[in-house]
């Protein structure tokens, strides 16, 4: 499976569409979460287990993408062309965690599947996801977790925030 389905690739947003040799690279654009006012009620009590709270489908938030603040930096042709990128990327990604500990990654017909933790941490909950295919070793990548309402935050180690909604 090619290394765009591995789960922070995929979590990254596109990094604006741009002629290399010519223009100076801008701030890359990332997904950030809406504000917490803006999350719905939650569906599941507050102090369910963090697992339980996980467990389903879930695809990133599209319409989380053209409201990014880095996003909107840019010059209005590269706004849309990055906005249409990074919706071309997610569109096809879903990711499903179960309860007892197993995840599967979908990036259309692609499939990656593993087991993943959450662990508790000074600044809150850490989602530590483990994948492997048969000709590749186990891969584990580390995302701060948030639950925002209905909806539910990854945050990569560098920052970059994605919101999914459950499918």
């Amino acid at each position: 499976m090619a290394r765009a389905l591995a789960l922070t690739a995929l979590l990254l947003a596109a990094g604006g569409c741009r002629d290399a040799a010519t223009t100076p690279p801008p701030a890359e654009p990332t997904l950030r979460s809406a504000p917490a006012s803006a999350a719905a009620p939650a569906s599941a009590a507050p102090t369910a287990d963090p697992a339980t709270r996980l467990a389903g489908t879930w695809k990133a938030d599209l319409a989380q993408i053209a409201t990014d603040p880095e996003l909107l930096k840019l010059p209005r042709p590269q706004q849309l062309e990055a906005i249409e990128l990074a919706r071309g990327l997610l569109d096809k990604l879903s990711i499903t965690f179960t309860a007892t500990g197993d995840v599967t990654l979908r990036q259309g017909s692609e499939e990656r599947t593993g087991t993943y933790k959450i662990l508790p941490t000074s600044e809150g909950l850490e989602l530590r996801v483990t994948t492997a295919r048969a000709e590749e070793s186990p891969r584990e990548e580390r995302l701060d977790l948030a639950f925002e309402g209905d909806a539910v935050r990854l945050t990569t180690p560098d920052g970059r925030a994605t919101r999914f909604i459950r499918r």
